[in-house]
């Protein structure tokens, strides 16, 4: 902008002088050629300022902005101070018989999570943008890794309840082996994985056992159906 407001300027000027010719000889100006000549003159004193009040504003919206991210983050940890405690606190379910409410629960949780880090990454993403340090996130992940274990057994038994059932219960030709038998695998590496991680959690892991143990018992069944 300024180097475009110095070209105007020199045109202005050139326009200037020429006015000043025509007064020399006692040109009479119209009454719209006079202001025209007027507006011509203080227009580049109209950009400059203009232009500066526009970096004002930018300044301040940058600042604005940066705050609103502020407090958003702020907000965020304290999001994470809660999941994490309620990861922290998630070993006191066991209780399979509560599949239903668990298993959306941990759904849920997992859902949470993923947008967490998502979150995280688009705080770290506007600190760039801010020209800030990043904020390190860590955390996020450490609390999904934490939570794995959790979500490994209550989905998976969860999906293995409602597809046992229905397994039982659906005529045989809509039944599909191949996809039987790779859900099986899937739910039984889950919960070998849960029962591992849950070494002293005694409770957990005889949940995820008994659902280990399930799968076993129902496999010699999967060539009659």
């Amino acid at each position: 902008i300024p180097r475009e407001t110095e070209q105007i300027r020199a045109t202005i000027e050139e326009m200037l002088a020429q006015f000043e010719v025509l007064d020399e000889f006692a040109f009479q100006l119209s009454d719209e050629q006079f202001a025209d000549k007027w507006d011509a003159y203080g227009w580049p004193r109209k950009i400059e300022n203009t232009v500066t009040e526009v970096e004002e504003q930018i300044v301040k919206d940058r600042q604005a902005h940066m705050d609103e991210m502020r407090a958003e983050q702020q907000q965020f940890e304290y999001s994470l101070d809660e999941i994490e405690g309620v990861v922290n606190s998630f070993h006191q379910y066991s209780d399979l018989s509560k599949i239903d409410a668990i298993g959306k629960d941990v759904r849920d949780k997992v859902q949470k999570l993923k947008e967490y880090n998502d979150l995280s990454k688009k705080f770290q993403a506007r600190e760039i943008l801010f020209g800030l340090e990043q904020t390190d996130y860590e955390r996020v992940g450490r609390i999904t890794k934490a939570f794995e274990p959790y979500s490994q057994l209550w989905i998976s038994a969860d999906d293995w309840f409602k597809s046992h059932d229905k397994w039982l219960n659906a005529p045989f030709p809509s039944l599909d082996p191949e996809q039987m038998e790779r859900d099986l695998q899937d739910w039984w590496r889950n919960v070998f994985k849960a029962s591992k991680a849950f070494a002293e959690l005694p409770e957990c892991k005889e949940a995820a056992e008994r659902i280990k143990s399930e799968i076993d018992e129902f496999k010699p069944v999967m060539p009659i159906l």
